[in-house]
């Protein structure tokens, strides 16, 4: 009998009759939440113990009851993308989160979102992709987030497969990039006023991506040696430029 803190909240677990009982409860790492969780194992054991389904049915998305009562899965995908996006957000960057909330609301949610876990099959999502105008890469980016979905539901037990991982990724077309030529360049540097015209004219000739631009700070510019030092999305200095 344990109540353990994982990443993102608690896990429940306990060997009773011989079976072993196991489940991940999203909670904010307090004592509130840990005593609650552990009441909560309490009355998992006592409902387990007296084969009382009554209790059970307090707790409808609980794994460990749909294992001893042998109700089945119960968790739709909006439920488990909510309990995913719970665990794993702190770990990811503004970009990350606001790109991955996009997918979700925009193609996951209205499409599969309202599905048991149990009842969504790979050929829903190609028949979807098919009939879609959007790009490989868009495609490809929605099928990420819901195959992060399916494997945190694997991973706690609550299903036996990930059925995205059976979904075949899509063709991504690569598009030559056409550069501004030095005409374009001294047109568009000669109609923007200072310090946007100095922005952009790094931007050119450093060829740094938004992000990295944006990122710069003046500790970053060392003028004497005329060397710009270049930033990833974690503030960490990666590679340096003339």
């Amino acid at each position: 009998m344990s109540v353990k803190v994982v990443t993102g909240g608690y896990v429940i677990d306990f060997t009773l009759n011989h079976e072993r009982y196991r489940e991940t409860i999203p909670a904010p790492h307090n004592r509130t939440a840990a005593k609650r969780i552990e009441e909560q194992e309490a009355i998992y054991k006592m409902a387990i113990s007296l084969n009382d389904k009554a209790i059970a049915s307090r707790f409808p998305y609980s794994k460990i009851m749909q294992k001893a009562f042998n109700t089945g899965c119960n968790y739709t995908i909006h439920d488990y993308s909510n309990i995913w996006f719970k665990q794993k957000q702190r770990n990811w960057s503004h970009t990350t989160i606001r790109g991955y909330t996009q997918k979700y609301n925009s193609y996951i949610k209205q499409n599969w979102g309202h599905l048991l876990l149990t009842d969504f099959k790979g050929s829903m999502f190609d028949e979807w992709a098919s009939e879609s105008s959007l790009s490989g890469k868009s495609i490809n980016e929605a099928r990420n987030v819901l195959k992060q979905i399916f494997k945190r539901a694997f991973h706690d037990g609550v299903i036996d497969s990930n059925p995205v991982e059976r979904i075949e990724r899509y063709k991504q077309e690569t598009i030559e990039p056409k550069p501004f030529n030095q005409y374009e360049i001294k047109k568009i540097l000669d109609s923007l006023p200072a310090p946007y015209s100095q922005f952009f004219q790094f931007a050119f000739y450093t060829g740094l991506r938004t992000g990295e631009l944006l990122g710069l700070r003046w500790e970053d510019l060392d003028l004497d040696r005329e060397l710009a030092h270049i930033r990833g999305a974690n503030s960490s200095p990666k590679c340096t430029t003339r």
